[in-house]
């Protein structure tokens, strides 16, 4: 009962993919690689959005006439196959045979996801979910100066924008930004408040 769950919880997962996945059928193996390395690159590093401007000129330069939407859509499917296949602790040959059987790509589609995604990756380990939501992965920050706010004493004071990147489950590439603007005497006492915390951290 268990094993035909999961069965028909993989071909529900598949089916919703394939219109994702129909444009993959037409490309060279070579450049479905291109793609998966960039997807399985960002998936493993956790601290950056994927490229999708980086594939769409090398698709284009061979000749592909896929628009950059097109681009990302298959990418954020392929991302959402591995996860899957992460999280199920799928081998190559089970991934292989899931999409085989339940996904439209072709054969030579199909493999070269797999060569490349189980080549470069420790996908199947379970070693990208077992990652906790909400785990801060990359941070980001710029000054600016307030010339709009709802209190009037604010406007032209400095204020710092910190862009914090964190793990997410629900997020199609794995990350997920939120942006917290702060004004200089909120900063400061949060460079206080964190100083503190980095000398506790160091005496334990």
């Amino acid at each position: 009962a268990e094993y035909m769950g999961r069965l028909e919880s993989a071909m529900d997962f598949c089916s919703k993919l394939n219109p994702s996945l129909t444009s993959l059928n037409s490309l060279a193996a070579d450049l479905i690689a291109v793609m998966v390395g960039e997807v399985v690159r960002c998936m493993e590093r956790r601290s950056r959005a994927m490229d999708y401007e980086m594939v769409h000129k090398l698709w284009a330069s061979e000749g592909c006439s896929h628009s950059v939407t097109s681009v990302r859509t298959s990418m954020l499917a392929i991302s959402s196959l591995l996860r899957y296949a992460d999280r199920e602790g799928l081998t190559k040959s089970a991934f292989e045979e899931l999409l085989q059987r339940h996904s439209i790509l072709s054969e030579p589609a199909t493999h070269a996801i797999a060569d490349t995604a189980y080549t470069h990756s420790s996908i199947g380990t379970r070693s990208w979910v077992e990652s906790k939501p909400g785990q801060l992965v990359d941070m980001d920050w710029r000054l600016g100066l307030a010339m709009q706010t709802s209190e009037c004493d604010q406007i032209r004071r400095p204020f710092v924008t910190l862009m914090l990147k964190q793990l997410a489950v629900d997020s199609a590439d794995g990350i997920e930004s939120t942006a917290l603007d702060l004004s200089l005497p909120q900063f400061q006492e949060l460079s206080s408040a964190l100083h503190s915390i980095a000398e506790s951290m160091q005496t334990m």
